[in-house]
């Protein structure tokens, strides 16, 4: 068996790039390669380990013969520095494998690089599989620019270990399409959760696109998110997850036991609202955790709506430090009557509401719950409203909440993405 074509470096290096992002998994003669096959004018390209499955493909010319052959990873590098044109050979004899590249055809003294290579038939070939879920369903259209900013804000809110009581702490999910009841409120949302932190990002981009995301897989999709651009087809398999983009590339992963089945939102009824400058909030906290010793994180939450400020305090081995107030720029419900109230909080937790805000000022609201004979409970939430660009990614001028006020009642900008972010969590006490 003999396999002859060309293809331009640019291209078959683009398409090794993105294989790579999935590491190749050692085979049963411990040896480790990507798998190449040719169809026509076209070469597909692909990785597999473990669970992880990556394939991209270039255009190809002057090729004689279809088939695959294995190309051993740990020499196929070095085709990243050439330039112009590569002409691979790929033989089999019996059972001597081999694969040859040719660069530098232009020159008059090419070089060569020739690699013992091994059976592509010990390979799996998922090609089917991904067939099977492009022609038996209707993928989920995200925007790359939208989510990117989304899965980076949640990421931080999701459990990282073992420990967390539930798998599904430890996944991000969209919520659009599912058929439980208990889920259809969610639609338009990405929800992300550590049990304890919560993480809501809501625009109409992801309506009826459900879609689960767990943490160990989110390196291989912003990996491939950063080399792809407009669009990504999902498609949802017995298996796992198949991630297209515009140039039909694919990454997958399998399915994890849990999901969210149940979804909450709440009203700010009870809440008391006000809103702050934000990178003031976000000074006075750093201030704050920089003051304290290095495995410590309680620090003291104080608001007086009375004299519309907000301030935080450390009284701990000897330390008394006092931040400076934060104005409370507006008051939009005040269930504290204009009285001081103070709890403890995690101050790395309270840096997670305001760290990653896309506006100057941002809408913080606290809820206060009363038992008797029991501490009062303290919850906290940011609500960060914006504007994306749908085709950049990038910020744009304006607020949606207060452009849908009654007294302005804005169109959005010209290409624009209206995108609500709520991040939550419970005090100390």
């Amino acid at each position: 068996m003999e396999i002859q074509f060309k293809v331009d470096a640019g291209e078959f290096n683009r398409a090794l790039k993105l294989v790579s992002i999935v590491s190749p998994q050692m085979t049963s003669q411990q040896e480790k390669g990507f798998l190449f096959l040719v169809k026509g004018t076209t070469c597909f390209v692909y990785s597999k380990n473990g669970g992880h499955e990556a394939r991209s493909s270039f255009e190809i010319y002057e090729v004689m013969g279809e088939g695959s052959f294995m190309y051993p990873s740990d020499y196929i590098g070095a085709l990243f520095f050439v330039k112009g044109a590569i002409e691979f050979t790929a033989t089999a004899e019996g059972e001597v494998f081999a694969v040859k590249s040719i660069f530098g055809l232009a020159s008059g003294t090419p070089g060569v690089k020739m690699h013992a290579s091994f059976d592509p038939r010990a390979m799996n070939l998922f090609e089917k599989d991904i067939q099977d879920a492009v022609s038996s369903q209707e993928p989920k259209i995200f925007n790359i620019k939208i989510l990117r900013k989304a899965l980076g804000s949640a990421k931080t809110f999701v459990a990282k270990d073992d420990k967390a009581s539930h798998e599904y702490y430890r996944t991000i999910q969209v919520f659009g399409d599912s058929e439980l009841d208990n889920l259809k409120k969610a639609n338009g949302y990405m929800f992300a959760s550590n049990g304890n932190q919560a993480f809501y990002f809501k625009t109409s981009t992801f309506m009826n696109t459900g879609f689960t995301v767990p943490h160990q897989h989110l390196p291989l999709l912003e990996s491939f998110m950063g080399q792809s651009a407009g669009s990504l087809k999902v498609y949802t398999t017995a298996r796992g997850f198949y991630v297209m983009n515009e140039k039909n590339d694919v990454i997958g992963w399998p399915h994890h036991s849990e999901t969210y089945k149940k979804f909450n939102y709440y009203t700010k009824d009870k809440d008391t609202v006000v809103t702050v400058t934000t990178k003031d909030v976000y000074s006075q906290l750093q201030f704050m955790h920089a003051s304290m010793a290095e495995k410590s994180s309680r620090i003291q939450w104080h608001i007086n709506t009375g004299d519309k400020r907000m301030w935080f305090s450390l009284t701990d081995e000897g330390n008394n430090v006092v931040s400076l107030p934060v104005p409370l720029i507006k008051i939009e419900h005040d269930k504290f009557d204009g009285k001081e109230r103070t709890t403890n909080i995690n101050v790395n937790h309270m840096l997670g509401l305001f760290e990653d805000s896309a506006g100057d000022t941002i809408e913080f609201r606290i809820m206060a719950t009363s038992k008797e004979g029991q501490k009062d409970q303290y919850f906290f939430r940011t609500i960060d409203s914006f504007y994306l660009n749908g085709e950049s990614g990038d910020l744009m001028i304006g607020d949606p909440k207060q452009d849908q006020d009654e007294k302005q009642h804005k169109d959005p900008p010209e290409g624009a993405q209206v995108c609500q972010v709520t991040r939550f969590m419970p005090g100390m006490d």
